[in-house]
């Protein structure tokens, strides 16, 4: 296999390249076969591929999978002068750190030391050092790898090997002594553990004192031997952390830490605080209100406040409500919630007049309790009304760098490199560029792309790419099964994905309605098939609707149950709604979990906006609270 040879002619067409745009079918093709030339080492194939992409912005990144696969046969200059004349390219780091990783490997000491003595790279750094320790360790540079090491939680992997040497020989018992404390005060134990052989043996044991208190409050806070009344924020930590879990029993805790003089007058304070509004929340809880009341007003934070406003909404005390409300801080007051629930307590006691006063101040917003303060003033939604009617304004050529590699990439189907090109084009870009690039990536049916350049660009017009009615012959076929509107799925996509088929999170669901493996396997046997790719809009929005049906089997066919028991799983919407609660609206802000309550308000908002934008201006948000499907 003559390597050398065939990526010496790459470069050249590497230097040549030109931010070419709109990539042809044949290049996309070209691509694509590369791709598969070079998985299947057929090094002709692959050199006709990259000839046929000359000039264009992907060549490079055909390139990079080829010098990536045969990075270790590829002489190491041919991989260096690779690397060095793409300094650019989104790849450009990784290669260069799986690059000299690998010459650390094989004790290319020498090589590393010449070619990073300048690196900016603290992972690269590191391999430096990681050198240099081997061959020259009196040339470490203790204090930098220190000025580095205090300011990060957990090193880098490539800087853990220099840290065993550090910790060992260098390490001042002072600085690692102040780490353990930071780290344990945020709750990273379990890199706090490894740093305790690092410190004298009296302060070992006070730390791993403090880590069982806070890592089993229940069972070590009020049993220990030993008690340290100058560490009061660790003792404050393990009550927060009991409380998250148990609140009923943490306040024993609190009681206990404020008897024994452990935590200080303002941490009990706070400590306080937060249990009563953790208490607000369970349904278990005794007399969660008369708790809230037993606080002083001055002692009340907003979180209280609030917690009391809900508690007495929900057993009908009007008054009580509304003096919460009016005594929330003026930042607090700032957002539309309270101002609805204002203007809700006033109409309750018969005060229509102020209450009507009240949503006229936020009744035009585009907002879920925007939409509620219209309603309650039987006025349309204007305002967005005006939106869908607004036409956007003419639209630059896009000429920004980074989207336009964005598009190219997307078209040969690289997308995650394609996304971080677009961060770059969204931190850098113009507002006009921003918007230029919504459009296109709305044309080219890269919604996600478009959503997030539009929001961006924060242009009048255009509501169609923030809020794009993407896969439509599947929302559409999908809606019609269960007798659902089109518009549910779609508000539900933008909030789950933003319409990005291949999003995965850290919680391992996948696509455009963000489906867990289990719950896909589970769908897909109720439809009688064998599971299809989560990355698939066919299979995902069919699994996600049919799941959507399968919650209402548990919850009742109630739209703002069922959103409910999609993001925090029916079993617990079944515990929220029993006892039924008659006012929906309050029974959503009422919802225990922030994410839950603010994922089906922005649901339903959704909904709305795109029931407009499909020409049925008579839908009202309040339709959603107290419909049952189908209709």
């Amino acid at each position: 296999m003559k390597v050398k040879a065939i990526v010496v002619t790459v470069f050249s067409l590497c230097a040549a390249a030109s931010h070419a745009f709109a990539l042809s079918s044949q290049e996309i093709a070209a691509f694509a076969q590369g791709k598969s030339f070079i998985q299947n080492r057929n090094v002709q194939g692959y050199q006709q591929s990259l000839n046929a992409l000359k000039g264009t912005t992907v060549a490079p990144y055909l390139e990079y999978y080829y010098v990536q696969q045969n990075l270790k046969s590829l002489p190491k200059e041919t991989v260096l002068a690779f690397i060095e004349r793409t300094p650019n390219a989104l790849f450009n780091a990784s290669l260069s750190q799986d690059f000299y990783r690998y010459e650390l490997e094989q004790k290319n000491y020498a090589f590393i030391e010449q070619s990073l003595k300048q690196t900016q790279s603290q992972f690269l750094r590191c391999i430096y050092d990681d050198a240099i320790l081997k061959t020259h360790p009196k040339d470490f540079d203790a204090a930098r790898f220190q000025s580095y090491w205090v300011k990060v939680a957990t090193p880098l992997s490539s800087c853990l090997p220099v840290e065993k040497v550090w910790l060992d020989q260098y390490a001042p018992k002072t600085v690692v002594d102040q780490k353990i404390n930071e780290l344990i005060a945020n709750l990273n134990i379990g890199r706090a553990k490894t740093l305790l052989p690092y410190v004298p043996s009296d302060k070992r044991a006070y730390y791993q004192s403090m880590i069982n208190v806070i890592d089993n409050p229940a069972g070590q806070l009020m049993t220990q031997k030993q008690y340290y009344k100058d560490s009061t924020r660790f003792y404050t930590l393990a009550v927060q952390q009991w409380g998250k879990s148990d609140s009923t029993n943490a306040l024993k805790g609190l009681e206990f830490v404020r008897k024994n003089q452990l935590v200080t007058a303002s941490e009990y304070t706070k400590l306080r605080n937060l249990l009563t509004v953790f208490q607000a929340g369970r349904k278990d809880a005794i007399d969660p209100l008369g708790r809230i009341e037993a606080i002083a007003k001055n002692e009340q934070t907003d979180d209280v406040k609030i917690s009391g406003f809900k508690l007495s909404a929900q057993a009908g005390q009007c008054k009580n409500a509304l003096d919460y409300l009016e005594r929330l801080s003026p930042k607090a007051k700032e957002d539309a919630t309270w101002t609805y629930w204002q203007g809700r307590m006033h109409q309750c006691l018969g005060q229509q007049a102020k209450a009507n006063e009240l949503y006229k101040t936020i009744a035009t917003q585009t907002s879920f309790y925007g939409f509620l303060a219209a309603d309650e003033l039987k006025q349309p939604y204007s305002v967005l009304a005006s939106l869908v009617r607004r036409k956007a304004d003419p639209v630059a050529p896009l000429t920004d760098a980074n989207f336009k590699l964005g598009l190219d990439l997307m078209a040969v189907d690289e997308r995650n490199f394609a996304h971080q090109a677009w961060f770059q084009g969204l931190r850098t870009a113009s507002q006009p560029q921003k918007n230029s690039a919504s459009f296109v990536a709305y044309e080219k049916g890269f919604y996600d792309l478009g959503i997030r350049a539009a929001v961006a660009a924060k242009q009048p017009g255009a509501l169609h790419i923030r809020y794009p009615m993407g896969y439509g012959k599947d929302v559409k076929q999908s809606a019609k099964r269960y007798g659902y509107p089109p518009e549910l799925l779609w508000g539900l996509i933008r909030q789950e994905s933003l319409f990005q088929p291949d999003a995965k999170s850290h919680a391992n669901a996948y696509g455009l309605m963000q489906l867990l493996i289990p719950t896909a396997e589970k769908m897909a046997a109720k439809l009688g098939e064998k599971r299809g790719s989560l990355y698939d809009p066919v299979y995902n929005i069919r699994y996600g609707t049919a799941y959507l049906n399968d919650v209402s089997g548990v919850v009742g066919q109630h739209w703002p149950y069922i959103l409910a028991s999609y993001n925090a799983g029916p079993h617990k919407v079944v515990k929220w709604i029993d006892p039924p609660m008659a006012d929906v609206a309050l029974w959503i802000e009422s919802i225990p979990y922030r994410e839950t309550r603010g994922y089906v308000k922005s649901i339903l908002e959704n909904v709305v906006i795109y029931h407009y934008q499909a020409g049925n201006q008579k839908v009202r948000i309040s339709d959603y609270l107290n419909r049952f499907y189908p209709q």
